[in-house]
């Protein structure tokens, strides 16, 4: 399993030749502070997207980069409330990347007591 070392964001990450890799059911707000304000927005086919670098770590590879978007798509406005966001990438390893980064955060939300 890859392991998150760090998370980019921005209009500046190469996000060329992503495609489609699967999905995950959020909301925008939740999206928001996960990987901050879209990178993107009112695109062709989409109302916004997020560009997201993940740097990540593999035993036998070490550290590398691996890209994601997360994105609406034909949409008429953005969706605000629970949606199914579309997850694209080079690989399916982008939306396990999006996935885990979602649930370290929810992790973290969690007080102990």
């Amino acid at each position: 399993m890859l392991e998150i070392v760090k998370i980019n964001t921005g209009d500046d990450i190469p996000y060329a030749g992503t495609s489609l890799q699967g999905y995950i059911t959020t909301s925008y707000d939740k999206l928001v502070e996960a990987f901050g304000q879209p990178d993107l927005e009112r695109g062709d086919k989409t109302t916004c997207e997020w560009h997201i670098e993940f740097v990540v770590y593999d035993e036998d590879e070490g550290e590398f980069p691996m890209y994601a978007t997360i994105y609406d798509w034909k949409l008429d406005s953005t969706p605000y409330g629970e949606y199914r966001w579309h997850v694209g990438g080079h690989s399916p390893d982008a939306e396990d990347l999006v996935h885990q980064a979602m649930d370290n955060m929810r992790l973290s939300d969690k007080v102990v007591a």
